[in-house]
């Protein structure tokens, strides 16, 4: 048995939203609802292609750091950046890192940049840590099962790129990203 879906829209009914009349099913007309599924639609291209909030411009987000963990490496290359904008820059001509010393740069020989990727890992772990919180809160709260499978999964997710970046590979790959991206840390 097949089930039909029905639309009636009441012209006696304003629109919540734009107070027109046109009211379907309800709720708000077509017009608006059209609308409201463009923007949705609009911010989870933007979500998914890693697309970061102008409002949330160097600030460590729950949303920031999904966006980094879905763009992999890249992503990896964001967070540094972000986290360490006035800690530590690139320079392209001597292909060494500089670090901040509160009145001049110097040369990184101690390689602090390469050790403050673990601070991107710690982002990671936090995340993590809100994540697990949350399926505690939504098991409690009688979530269903597919619900809280997703979420362990993006667990999992942080948990696995914490441990990559405290190896060797990632971790290197973590700063050439951030000197690379589109506002790298580089002169």
């Amino acid at each position: 048995m097949t089930e039909k879906n029905t639309i009636n829209i009441n012209l006696d009914e304003k629109c919540p939203v734009c107070g027109k009349p046109g009211s379907v099913n309800g709720g708000m007309c077509l017009h608006c609802a059209t609308d409201q599924i463009r923007q949705a639609v609009t911010s989870r291209v933007d979500q998914e292609a890693g697309v970061p909030d102008p409002e949330d411009e160097g600030k460590i987000t729950s949303k920031l750091i999904n966006q980094c963990l879905f763009s992999n490496a890249l992503g990896d290359g964001v967070l540094f950046s972000t986290l360490f904008r006035d800690k530590f820059v690139y320079c392209k001509n001597t292909q060494e890192w500089f670090e901040w010393c509160g009145h001049y740069w110097q040369r990184d020989v101690m390689n602090h940049a390469l050790a403050a990727v673990d601070e991107v890992a710690k982002q990671y772990l936090a995340e993590c840590k809100v994540v697990q919180d949350s399926i505690i809160q939504r098991t409690a709260d009688g979530a269903e099962k597919d619900e809280i499978s997703k979420l362990q999964r993006k667990v999992n997710a942080l948990l696995e790129r914490a441990r990559q970046l405290r190896g060797d590979n990632r971790r290197t790959s973590c700063l050439k990203f951030a000197h690379t991206i589109e506002n790298p840390l580089a002169i």
